[in-house]
Parts: structure tokens; sequence; C-alpha cells
């Protein structure tokens, strides 16, 4: 059992006589650090990291000891904004647009500023780089930040790598600083207070650094003390984390100065556990970052506030949050939380006030970090309660006996593992809908003329994340036989008109020709970084844009900076890919885009205008071309109950295969596709009984959808294993428009269900003869296929069109 602190009754009476007697609006800093864990502060135990700032602020302050972040970054940073698990706000991973938090989320800035605080955000932002998902678009009135996840990611600008780097302001535009990046932050953060101290006006400061994220770079002055007996990564990752304790001094040094400490909440938290000091010292717990155990997001979190009456060491053991940051931070400065707004969190002022109580409810907290493209249930999940941990579903460890997580008591304890289960089988029910809610990125922003389109933000893309790996792109070229889906920025074009767009291989700062090497960057403090690299053209001969129903092409020579393209859009959401091509076939996308309104004309060549609509009624299916070039089928028939399905697919004509685009399947009542698996054979495999798929998003048997280009021989299946029987009462089948199928024969199948996956029962014979309700239902369609569906689907054969 815990160690619950008792205050004295005197005790009690005078922390609640200050806290009624502090002004009604107080100052905020929050200061949150960046890969920094529990046990990379020396008043935590570290017997080689020396923090004297932290550690005086630790000693001054009510200390959260058992508080929650996320596993990595920006679900913490989603969470910590708004006071909602990520999962609710649009967050799935770190990168495409998946990282975007939706324009229905209410920040902590706008909660702030509509209170009349003047708001300011300064370091790391990590939650939308393009309007209207950056900090001045949520809140946040100054700003100065880099772009990205890290510093020198490739959305980050060119170059950049921690010292004399250029940054982003209020409005977007790029500011060229001078100094070492942590200290260029807290500097800013410091004039933003004595701006508005001179003005008399409430201020909230959320000051993340980068720091100690990699690249691990700092001035040698403050790596070399640990350098004797570490590596080098070890040591650096050390030195910033002493160049930010020394920065936390330099603040509250200023704010006592200048009379600010008094009345200003005064908070140091990380947004998960540590990823360079698990090694070294981890305060005897298990994991890291990015994993789901202890390591992974527990982490410190100190507030100190004398005029709240929170000025002297008080530590608190009860299971804490960073759900719960947001309605306490309104419920210290007397702001009402927004109406409508719903918190996964509460106000921790009763345990501030009072310290660990038995009134305080045994909550069940989660976390989680997701880094697929489409949400895994359980995957690098925690489910907490005072005592308990169940983790990945799978793992049981009594916290209080076991801090360390070595021995999974699962099987020992069912009636927890359930009680923790339904509890996040509830949660995993809510999240569904913000899962299916698509973010994209406006192709116009008020006050600029030009977006930019970053191949970080792109979807099914090469995975990397360095600016070291643009300039190195060997291993992002598609050979001719590839048949890789091109990658793709899902866009919203917000009103008719024309547009022109840019592909660009090197960004428009660099302004280099597409062919164009680029020699290495300077070295950082006399070593080799990420940009000290040699960078490597691409030979193109021609570059290709689609968007919508259009692929346009124009050609490329050596002295091409910009493939440039002219076109009329139409107001409405689409995917937006783009390519360069070589005279040998090899294909490389184009990693900038960069889309603005024009009057202007430029030639192009524009792709064959698509076949008009076409009916089949004498097989009683209707067959519509939508505009992405799907011919969509949907089956309705009399419910069937199984957990085993498969769908054995026929086709009439005995010249070419079975080429299916989208297989999906719907219980009775779904109207829309709100649960979605990818994954199914890509363009060039066979369907022929290869694939089997656990469709893991089907849970609760509400929604279904499956996703793919799927191609086979004569007749093709594919299997799907639900998670537990529901009922089925709709298949939909669509395929594209590809120039070869001008003989439009519909497509049969069979319904095949089992008990065990093993033995298979024909349950259902669809055919266009025997009376099966068929139709086209474009509006239950548009939204899936308008954010899911690539404008230009590959060919059957399995070479793309682009």
């Amino acid at each position: 059992m815990k160690l619950y602190i008792w205050a004295t009754f005197l005790t009690m009476i005078s922390a609640t006589l200050l806290f009624a007697a502090a002004p009604q609006q107080p100052n905020v800093v929050l200061v949150m650090t960046d890969d920094q864990g529990y046990g990379d502060i020396g008043s935590h135990g570290n017997p080689f990291l020396k923090t004297p700032n932290l550690d005086r602020l630790a000693s001054q302050s009510v200390r959260l000891d058992d508080y929650h972040a996320s596993p990595y970054c920006v679900p913490s940073r989603a969470t910590l904004m708004t006071g909602r698990y990520a999962d609710r706000t649009g967050v799935k991973n770190r990168l495409n647009t998946n990282w975007f938090v939706r324009t229905d989320e209410t920040m902590v800035g706008t909660m702030f500023q509509n209170a009349g605080y003047a708001t300011g955000m300064f370091g790391k932002w990590h939650l939308g780089d393009n309007y209207p998902y950056r900090p001045e678009d949520k809140g946040f009135g100054e700003v100065l930040r880099h772009h990205g996840g890290a510093i020198g990611v490739m959305v980050d600008y060119w170059d950049n790598c921690y010292v004399d780097d250029t940054y982003y302001s209020r409005n977007g535009k790029p500011v060229k600083v001078e100094g070492y990046c942590t200290d260029v932050f807290f500097d800013a953060a410091t004039r933003f207070i004595e701006k508005n101290a001179k003005a008399k006006k409430p201020f909230f400061v959320y000051l993340a650094t980068n720091a100690p994220h990699g690249p691990r770079i700092c001035p040698p002055a403050y790596s070399e003390p640990y350098a004797k007996g570490k590596t080098r990564r070890t040591a650096t990752f050390y030195g910033m984390i002493a160049n930010i304790d020394e920065n936390v001094g330099r603040l509250r040094a200023y704010l006592q100065k200048r009379g600010l400490a008094e009345n200003t909440i005064f908070i140091f938290t990380t947004d998960n556990g540590t990823a360079g000091g698990q090694s070294v010292f981890n305060a005897e717990m298990r994991g890291h970052k990015m994993e789901p155990y202890e390591g992974g997001h527990r982490v410190p979190f100190f507030l100190h506030w004398p005029g709240g009456g929170f000025d002297s060491e008080r530590r608190i053991e009860t299971l804490t949050a960073q759900i719960d940051v947001a309605p306490t931070l309104l419920d210290l400065c007397g702001i009402p939380q927004p109406k409508g707004n719903r918190f996964d969190g509460t106000s921790l002022r009763p345990l501030l006030e009072k310290g660990d109580h038995p009134g305080w409810p045994d909550r069940i907290v989660m976390t989680d970090g997701h880094n697929k493209q489409l949400p895994t249930k359980w995957f690098n999940t925690a489910v907490m309660t005072e005592r308990w941990r169940l983790v990945d579903g799978k793992e049981l460890y009594d916290i209080e006996t076991d801090p360390g997580q070595k021995e999974n008591i699962y099987a020992k304890h069912p009636e927890v593992v359930e009680r923790l289960s339904r509890h996040y089988d509830s949660l995993w029910d809510e999240f569904q809908l913000p899962f299916q809610n698509a973010v994209d990125i406006p192709l116009t922003e008020p006050g600029a003329r030009t977006v930019a389109l970053n191949y970080h933000d792109c979807m099914d893309r090469h995975f990397f994340w360095h600016q070291s790996d643009i300039r190195t792109i060997e291993k992002w070229i598609d050979k001719p036989s590839s048949d890789r889906t091109p990658a793709y920025w899902p866009v919203r074009v917000g009103k008719d008109g024309e547009y022109r767009i840019e592909l660009r291989r090197w960004p428009v700062e660099l302004d280099r020709p597409i062919h164009a090497d680029i020699p290495p960057g300077a070295k950082v403090y006399g070593r080799n970084a990420n940009r000290t690299r040699h960078g490597i053209g691409f030979p193109a001969i021609k570059a290709n844009l689609a968007i919508g129903d259009q692929l346009l092409t124009t050609s490329v020579d050596k002295q091409t900076k910009a493939a440039v393209f002219q076109t009329k859009l139409t107001a409405g959401s689409y995917r937006l890919s783009a390519r360069f091509h070589d005279a040998e076939g090899r294909s490389l996308d184009a990693f900038y885009v960069y889309v603005s309104e024009s009057d202007g004309h430029s030639e192009v060549h524009s792709a064959p205008k698509r076949a008009n609509p076409i009916e089949e009624g004498s097989d009683g299916i209707t067959c519509h071309h939508d505009f992405l070039g799907l011919e969509a089928n949907e089956f309705s028939f009399d419910p069937i109950v199984a957990k085993f399905v498969r769908i054995v697919i026929h086709d009439s004509i005995k010249s070419r295969p079975p080429c299916i685009d989208e297989l999906e399947i719907f219980r009775p009542g779904a109207t829309g596709n709100l649960a979605m698996k990818y994954g199914l054979p890509s363009a060039s495999s066979s369907l022929g009984g290869y694939e089997k798929h656990r469709i893991e998003h089907l849970n609760d048997g509400k929604y279904g959808n499956l996703h793919s280009w799927i191609c086979g021989e004569k007749t093709g299946w594919c299997q799907i294993e639900l998670t537990k029987k529901i009922k089925i009462d709709r298949v939909v089948l669509s395929r594209d428009r590809d120039g070869r199928l001008e003989d439009r024969s519909p497509l049969s199948f069979d319904i095949q269900v089992s008990k065990d996956g093993k033995d298979w029962e024909t349950v259902k014979k669809i055919r266009p003869a025997n009376g099966t309700s068929a139709k086209n239902n474009r509006s239950m369609r548009s939204l899936h296929l308008s954010t899911l569906t690539p404008s230009t689907p590959p060919r059957c054969d399995g070479h793309s069109t682009i």
C-alpha cells in the first residue's frame, strides 16, 4: 500500500488561506523538455548527472511522483495541450498528417488567450506545421519554434543544426537567430515575459525545448564533464540536460529579480521517458521512450507557486497524468472550462492542497503511443491504477511490490485484467470515430500567398526522418519494376480557382535544380552532423502531378529548379501525388511541393478524360464511375453471423483476372467506414489464397472496411478473421476504370464462413441474376473515397499509371 502523507490541520488551513488570498490571475510558465526521463535529474537519484537548478526547484515544489505522460512526444503534446487523450484529437502517429491535432480541438493556448492572457509558445510544437494546425492557430499570440519533431528533420528549415539556426515566428516567417537552440528559446520566452510584465498583463508561457532530443548536439563545455567513462552520445545527452538546467536557473532568477516569482505558477516536466539515460540510471524502472513500461512514460513534474502556497517540497504519490494538467491550470487560474469541452483528466487542486489522502478516487488512467498509419488496439499501451499496470493487454504488474515490472502476474489476477480491459475497451470504442475523422492540409492560408507541402507529411511514403536522408536518396528511388503505391498528401481545396503547383527536389530556400548535387553543410562544434553529408540530385526528365482525377505531366531539364503546373481545381478534398521520372524509368517522390492561387498560365499535358458513367441495368447492378474512377457495387443480403469470413471472387471475363480496388464489409445499420485496416495484397500480389489478415479494428462489429488494390487469378479469395462474431449484411466491391477493362462484366462472389478458419461452408452465392440487391451508394462512400483512395489507382498489372 502507498504511504499517505497526512497534513496537519493548521497547515491545511494556512495553505487554503494563502490560495484564497492569491491574485485571480497568476502567470504560468510551463517548461517541458524532450526525451528527458524521470531518472535524468540529480534529485531523483542520478549519481552522475548534475542538475542543481532543477534540484532546487524540486525542493521548493509540489512533486507528482507517479505522474505519467505518453511513451513518445506527439501524443504527449496533444494530451498536454487539450487535457484529452491524444487518440481523441486526431493524433495517431508522429509522421504523415497523423501528427496534426484536428481543428475542432480546443487547446490550452486558446483557453488562456480567451481569459485575457498574453500567450507565447517557444521551442518544439510538433502538432502540425501547416495552417490551421500551428500554435498561432491554437491560441498562442507569440511564437518562435522549429518545425517538425526535431531540429534538422526534413520539414524543418534547411540545414538547421542546433546552432545559429532559422526558426519560425508567429506569422510563419523564417527568422534567423544566433546561439544554441535551448538558449535561444529561453531568451525568447524571457523577452516575452518582460514585455507583458511591463504591460501588466498576465502571461502564459509554453516553453517546450527540443533538447535533449537527438541529434545530440550541445556546446562542448556542457558535455565534457560527462565524457569520462561515457560514450560521446551519453555525454552529449547529459550535457544537453545540464544546459537546460542552467537555463531553468536563469529564468527563475529573472522572475525573482523582476518580482514575478510570487505570482507565477512555474512547472517543469518532460514529454516521455528517457531516450539516452536508461543505460546509466533509470530510477530502477523498466523501459524507456517508445515503450509501455514505467520507464517509457513516468516522468518528473514539479509545480512551484509561492502565491498559492506551493513553495516547499511536498511529494505526492497518487497516480496522476498529463490529462490532468489543463483542467488543473484552469482551476488554479480561475478560468472556466470551455463550454462543450470534455476533459479526460481532472483538476489536481485537491491533491496539491491536501497531498495524498484516502478521499481521492482510485482512478483508471490510460497511456499509449501508436506508430503506424492506422492505430492498433493494445499497441504500446498501459492501463494504470494506483496499484496495477496492464501492459499491451497481456502483461499485468503490481507496481507497489514490483516497481521494476519484472514479474508478469496476468494469469494470477483475472478479475483485475477483466476490469482494466473493460475500461480500455470502452475507451477504444469511443476512439473509433476520431480515428476516422481524416485530417487534411488546406491549399490556401489566410495572409499567405503560398502553402508548402513537405514529404514529412505524406501518407504511404518512404520512412525516414532527417534532412540527411533527403541528401542521400539512393534508398528512396523506385525502380521501374516497383509497384509501390505513390506517396500522397491529403489536401483540401477551399474554393474553385486556378492554382500554381511547384514540385521540387530541394526546398525553396535552397533554390537548386532538381539535377543538382549540393555540398556538405558546415560541421557543428567541429563535429560531423546530419547536414555534413553530400547531397545528390536526381536526373529527372519529366515530372507528374496527380490530384483528383487529373494526371499532369511536364518536362524537366538540368536547369529546372521546380516543375511548374497550372491547373484549375474545384473545392473539395483530394489526394495530391508528385513524382519525378528519369530516362531509365526510375522515379522519386517530390520532397517539396508549393501551392499558390494564380491567374497565370503554364503549358501542361493533361490526362485523358475519363469515360462517362455507365448503367448496367440488364443484370440488376447499377455501376457508377465516381470522380475517383472507381466502379462501386454494393450488395445487400439477409444478415449472416460469422467470425471467420472468406470472400471468393469470380469474374466472367476469362481473359483477365478479377481486379478489385476495394472490398468492404458492413454490419446491419452501419452508415460509414469508420474502422479500417490496411494491408491486403498489393497490386502485384495474387489473391489466390495466399493472403490471410486479422482485422483488429472490427472489435465490436460495428463497422468494417478493407482497403486495397487486389488482383488475382481467375478465381481469388481473401480471408478475414474478426475479433468476435458479428452480423454481416453488405459487401461492397469496387474496381478501377483502367482502359483495359472495356468489357464491364459484373463480378460474382461467394461468402464462406468457418468456425475455426479451417473448414469452410458457403452460405451465400452472390450472382447478378439471382435477385440479390446491388446498388451504388455514392453518398455513403464519398468521404472514404476522397480521403483514403489514391486519385490515380494502379493498373491491375501492378504498375502505377503515375
